[in-house]
């Protein structure tokens, strides 16, 4: 499945692969995997994403993506770890060093793919598809 957004005049394209099943939060999460690679012009890059979902539709698409944004901000909104750990009441050291790091890689992997404002396509993205 492939879809394109049209942001301010951008395109960015979206597309998965569905990789299997997988328990990325412990043996009682059975998830379906997919890799989602967001396309801006020549550049892409990819992410993991984890859904009850065999098949990510042109909605399931913007979803994960929204969800990857909005990982990225909840990195970039957290002075640090210990300020992460507080927001998101994280009790186990290694599970919030887990999340972090996820949500550091999302902000990092879309920084360095164009320089569109992260907040601001987020924001864009609820509104537009009601999420």
């Amino acid at each position: 499945m492939e879809t394109t957004i049209n942001y301010n005049g951008t395109e960015i394209t979206l597309s998965s692969e569905y990789v299997g099943t997988a328990y990325p939060w412990g043996k009682e999460y059975l998830k379906q995997h997919h890799e989602v690679s967001v396309w801006v012009g020549d550049e892409h890059i990819e992410f993991d994403f984890y859904c009850n979902d065999y098949e990510l539709g042109e909605d399931g698409l913007r979803k994960a993506f929204y969800y990857f944004l909005s990982d990225g901000i909840a990195y970039d909104n957290a002075k640090d770890i210990d300020d992460f750990q507080s927001e998101f009441g994280y009790t186990k050291m290694s599970d919030c060093i887990k999340a972090y790091n996820g949500c550091k890689d999302a902000y990092d992997k879309w920084t360095s793919l164009c320089d569109i404002n992260i907040y601001d396509i987020c924001n864009w993205m609820y509104d537009k598809y009601e999420f």
